[in-house]
């Protein structure tokens, strides 16, 4: 007799449809101009995946260089140096103008409803102007981003739940008090994993403390005194001067977690 074992794979719904972002670099089609960038009227498509909104963007592409270009805003002065994008050639300037914060959107498919997500991107100032803001929105969850530096390219990220198997994303420009400066996205992309699992993860742990209910006088000063063993010399250490603010007053002994017994008195100060 021959056995013949049949082995099913089952693949939960939000792994069988991984989630990617349209163009997220800003690659396609691109345009030919390697000195210049286009200029992209509210509407446009022109850039694969993406819908233009707001007074427009800049289609920058990475070799522009424009030395000439210097203004001052706020006191500080800026120049606008070699426009390397994130990744690859091309990126997006949110500011078509001066206070003209323009926007760049598309709708995100086959979402799983519950499922929470993380969409991140770089972003980058030619200048920088203090709470110059991109404000990220993914259906009804919106985040504003900031950050100071200039000429640095910064990885930022904002999670959401699926509400729907689809939601709109959509990054807007700041308008900035009139001046025309450099504020840029690229490398948009989403994922069910956090970029930042395991650099940023907070661990918990579970300790022992030593509580005290301290009884005296409000408003004066004690001593709350320690030792591990009581005997006819007894070595007492001082572990903090409190002002009793109220009696009975709880005090913990954080240092006493590792400690398998220890006595303890108040002592008031005279």
């Amino acid at each position: 007799m021959r056995t013949v074992l049949v082995a099913a794979l089952v693949v939960a719904p939000w792994i069988a449809s991984a989630q990617s972002i349209v163009n997220g670099s800003f690659e396609t089609p691109g345009h030919a101009d390697p000195e210049s960038f286009m200029i992209l009227p509210p509407g446009s498509t022109a850039i694969t995946g993406w819908t233009v909104g707001g007074p427009g963007v800049d289609w920058m592409i990475g070799s522009f260089c424009d030395p000439v270009f210097i203004y001052t805003h706020y006191g500080i002065s800026g120049i606008e140096f070699n426009m390397t994008a994130s990744d690859g050639n091309f990126s997006v300037d949110l500011v078509r103008g001066p206070g003209q914060g323009g926007s760049v959107s598309q709708v995100l498919q086959n979402l799983s409803t519950g499922v929470t997500y993380f969409v991140d991107f770089d972003m980058k100032l030619n200048v920088a102007i203090y709470n110059t803001t991109v404000t990220l929105t993914v259906g009804s969850t919106t985040t504003s981003v900031t950050h100071n530096a200039a000429n640095t390219w910064i990885q930022h990220e904002l999670p959401f739940v699926a509400t729907s198997e689809t939601a709109t994303i959509t990054f807007a420009g700041p308008s900035v008090d009139g001046a025309d400066v450099g504020v840029y996205i690229d490398n948009v992309r989403i994922s069910t994993n956090s970029a930042y699992s395991g650099t940023y993860l907070a661990t918990l742990g579970v300790a022992m403390y030593a509580g005290l209910t301290v009884n005296g006088t409000v408003g004066r000063a004690y001593l709350i005194q320690w030792c591990d063993a009581l005997g006819d010399t007894n070595d007492w250490h001082t572990a903090t001067l409190i002002n009793l603010p109220r009696s009975p007053y709880l005090w913990f002994d954080t240092t006493s977690a590792s400690v398998a017994k220890r006595f303890y008195r108040s002592v008031l100060v005279e």
